[in-house]
């Protein structure tokens, strides 16, 4: 994990609680989002150095 992914992790693990369950670089259509939940049909993308392409699509639903 990326320096500028550990602090956005520690906030979306405390999500949990409010019934959010983050998953890291899960496989989602071909690609490793940084994070995901996919109850909530959300997807967290830290931009960072090594994001060269940004993507945006929909999970399907």
């Amino acid at each position: 994990m990326s320096l500028q992914e550990v602090r956005p992790w520690g906030r979306l693990r405390a999500l949990k609680a409010d019934g959010f369950h983050f998953r890291r670089q899960a496989p989602l259509l071909g690609y490793y989002p940084d994070f995901l939940c996919l109850s909530r049909r959300l997807i967290v993308e830290v931009d960072a150095p090594h994001h060269e392409v940004v993507t945006h699509f929909r999970i399907p639903g």
